[in-house]
Order: structure tokens, then sequence, then C-alpha cells
């Protein structure tokens, strides 16, 4: 996904306080401006793991 796509969607999100800190600990970690810009990071970066762990769950399957 290109950084500079159009946003125009809007997904209303409940955090715990515990969950918010994580994610506000992250972000300043990372120098990430906005905690929207740090979710949409930590989902595209969890998102891309799973597709990878999933290829490679298949492709161990396929080798036996």
């Amino acid at each position: 996904m290109k950084a500079d796509s159009l946003r125009d969607k809007r997904v209303p999100i409940m955090f715990s306080s515990e969950e918010l800190e994580m994610i506000d600990t992250w972000r300043f970690a990372n120098r990430i401006a906005t905690r929207s810009e740090a979710v949409r990071r930590l989902v595209t970066t969890g998102m891309v793991q799973k597709i990878k762990e999933m290829q490679e769950s298949r492709g161990s399957r396929a080798a036996h």
C-alpha cells in the first residue's frame, strides 16, 4: 500500500489504557507523529508478518 493513498474510511476502535500505553511507547520510540499513523503502521506490519507466516507454512507443508 502506498503511504500517500487516499484515506477516506474511518474505523472507530476502542483500546484499553494498557494498549494505548503500548502504542504510544512504540510511537514515541519510532518517532511517529500521530497515534493514528502508529496504529496504521502496526496493523500493516502485523498483516505483512501474518501473510509471510502463512506462506511459509504452506511452503513447508508442500515440501512434505
